[in-house]
């Protein structure tokens, strides 16, 4: 919560980024929805693209996973 908080944070008055992108290491694939939702939450405001990067890693396959989210004004893509 705290790089997504991060990424839609005020910055210099007036100033909205174009583009936004966070990396976040979770869990699990579980815990990459409920990000999801906070992201398109919060971009409702901002409006921005953002590009989220999420690192887990898998238990059963015992490999490390990567997975991005694209979104715009409009929602995930």
């Amino acid at each position: 919560m705290e790089t997504i908080g991060q990424l839609f944070s005020e910055t210099e008055e007036g100033y909205v980024p174009e583009n936004v992108i966070g990396i976040q290491y979770v869990k699990s694939q579980e815990r990459i929805d409920f990000l999801n939702r906070k992201v398109i939450e919060k971009n409702s405001v901002q409006q921005s693209h953002v590009l989220m990067i999420y690192r887990f890693f898998d238990t059963i396959k015992k490999v490390e996973r990567v997975h991005a989210y694209y979104f715009t004004p409009e929602g995930m893509t």
